[in-house]
């Protein structure tokens, strides 16, 4: 995001990024009742501080949950990380695709999809106006347009009229023809979203057995997928003593919660890590410490390499704007003239080495101090993992040259 910003002409220094579910919490601290989908009777504007509420951000990809806790004057807290994964409406998608290959046939579809992409597109975008229509009390058929270059692919594969094909199917108790419309029954719509709303309601499931979401009273649902009244009445359903606060325009909130965010950065005050990071090091080797694979020579004795030095672990809270940690590093040999910081991030609590259960995040390289066959040059960093990007600062021990780098923050 911050690369193609900058491409399109936007300076660093005057770029922010905003994390979704913390935009669209912001966002709905100014929302009134009036704007919230069926009036609902909870503002979350109005609720006092230690208020805890679950953010459920539903988009086409992932559904992302977290929990945040109300401070005072319009500020919240991180209490829960983001936490989720790919069941968002895209599974809708992907079922009504798989219910297409099953009527027609795999090799029909891909021949369609391939051949006819004009009429394929045609097919998708009726789909996504009918897909939005689902409604779980709604019990009328629902009708789609077939287009006729599959028809045609369908009547010459098979040497029938289309109609007979349909008659003679699997589905012949739930479609029907007529002309070139396929009339589908609810039911067969419907149960299109089970996956993406099941996988979403255990997710949520297990999220309010942790103590930090015990307290939890209210589910704020944001995000495209949100304005579905499928997965709206799933939440409802599941969980009935909890109020679900929907806004008008659910699909927006991100972007307009990000604007506030952008004019006031610290109304969110605390964050939790989702990862634990590090910096890749080496260590003085240690006889039956250290694995021998791991040995290597250098002016400053046998050091162990690739070792994982920890500066935060997964689950610590960190407040906005202050430096997480700081440790100091030197250069191995005495002919370098530069030391590369690279960072890691792992889900394990205290992970060993960076080549296990650890992904690369970014790297930062600093100018060390030209002293010839100096063996004590120390570089001081320090990491900040409060704001929406990890920040990365260094400072030459002996110079106080300072370096400074922004790193994508990925968790």
């Amino acid at each position: 995001m911050r690369e193609a910003a900058e491409k399109a002409g936007i300076p660093s220094d005057k770029l922010s990024i905003s994390l979704e579910p913390e935009a669209a919490s912001l966002f709905c601290r100014y929302l009134s009742v009036e704007k919230t989908v069926n009036k609902c009777d909870v503002s979350i504007a109005a609720f006092p501080a230690k208020t805890r509420y679950m953010i459920l951000d539903a988009g086409g990809g992932t559904i992302d949950i977290t929990v945040h806790e109300v401070e005072d004057s319009r500020k919240v807290k991180e209490v829960k990380a983001a936490s989720g994964g790919g069941w968002g409406g895209i599974l809708v998608d992907k079922a009504f695709e798989h219910l297409v290959e099953d009527i027609v046939g795999k090799d029909i579809y891909k021949k369609f999809k391939e051949n006819e992409t004009e009429d394929w597109l045609d097919l998708w975008r009726d789909f996504e106006v009918k897909k939005r229509t689902v409604r779980p009390e709604k019990d009328a058929r629902i009708v789609m347009k077939f287009p006729l270059s599959l028809v045609k692919l369908i009547e010459k594969k098979h040497g029938q009229a289309f109609e007979d094909y349909i008659d003679c199917s699997d589905y012949a108790d739930i479609l029907t023809v007529t002309g070139d419309k396929l009339k589908f029954q609810a039911s067969v719509f419907k149960t299109l979203f089970d996956t993406s709303v099941n996988k979403t309601i255990q997710h949520i499931e297990h999220l309010l057995r942790d103590e930090t979401a015990r307290m939890i009273n209210v589910i704020l649902m944001v995000g495209g997928f949100s304005e579905s009244p499928m997965l709206q009445k799933a939440v409802r359903s599941a969980f009935p003593g909890i109020k679900v606060v929907i806004p008008v325009d659910a699909t927006t909130s991100v972007m307009r919660g990000a604007l506030i965010f952008g004019h006031s950065p610290k109304s969110i005050t605390e964050r939790v890590l989702k990862n634990t990071y590090g910096l890749k090091a080496s260590l003085n080797f240690k006889e039956g410490v250290h694995p021998e694979e791991r040995r290597t020579s250098s002016d400053i004795g046998d050091q162990c390499f690739g070792v994982f030095s920890k500066h935060v672990e997964r689950n610590q809270i960190v407040k906005v704007g202050e430096a997480q940690s700081e440790r100091k590093y030197r250069a191995a040999h005495a002919w370098q003239t530069e030391l590369p910081f690279k960072l890691y991030a792992s889900d394990l609590q205290n992970p060993k080495f960076v080549d296990e259960g650890c992904t690369y995040v970014g790297t930062m390289t600093v100018e060390l101090t030209d002293h010839d066959g100096d063996l004590e040059r120390w570089v001081w960093v320090s990491l900040t993992f409060s704001g929406t990007e990890i920040e990365v600062q260094a400072r030459d021990e002996k110079s106080g040259k300072r370096t400074k780098a922004t790193l994508n923050f990925l968790g």
